[in-house]
């Protein structure tokens, strides 16, 4: 009987913390990476905003080549997207809701499976030493305790793979 009661305290104490830590956390998240690509600012910009380009050097198709992905849309517009599903990488949608041409990308992400969420996907542009300064951040909003837990373990996953992007995309725009 004293084991229940000691195991029902740490119980209550386990859910106390989750509840009280979780409401503290912030609702709103930033993922941010930068990059200097020694190329100008509108051929950056140019590969970035095509989605056909993305698809080489974005991290997570690297991590599933083999999953489904589909563009539809004039490339480099408003309105143009990409969708993929996959097992590795789960199912989303990319859409391009605004941009100025060589400085801002803004991307409406959109994750189907296995999580369903919203978030905005920016890019920006800027002269920096030799070449490009690009900048890619995700903004998003954490609505329940869950999802503001999840984001602090995700938010460093997702650094990494803006950073690893990045760097392909470097390779890829240098190489040419």
């Amino acid at each position: 009987m004293k084991f229940l009661k000691i195991l029902l305290i740490i119980i209550i104490v386990l859910v106390a913390i989750y509840y009280g830590v979780g409401a503290c956390l912030s609702k709103t998240y930033t993922v941010t990476e930068s990059i200097t690509i020694n190329k100008p600012d509108s051929a950056v910009f140019k590969t970035v905003a095509d989605f056909k380009e993305f698809a080489k050097w974005n991290p997570w198709f690297e991590k599933e080549p083999t999953a489904a992905s589909k563009i539809e849309g004039t490339m480099g517009a408003p309105g143009s997207s990409i969708y993929w599903n996959g097992k590795k990488i789960g199912e989303g949608k990319m859409e391009i809701i605004s941009l100025e041409p060589s400085k801002t990308i803004s991307e409406k992400l959109t994750f189907i499976q296995p999580y369903q969420s919203e978030c905005t996907n920016n890019f920006s542009f800027a002269p920096d030493a030799g070449g490009t300064k690009v900048t890619w951040a995700m903004d998003g909003v954490s609505p329940n305790i869950m999802s503001r837990w999840m984001m602090m373990v995700f938010a460093g996953a997702v650094h990494d793979d803006f950073k690893h992007g990045l760097q392909n995309l470097k390779k890829q725009m240098e190489a040419n």
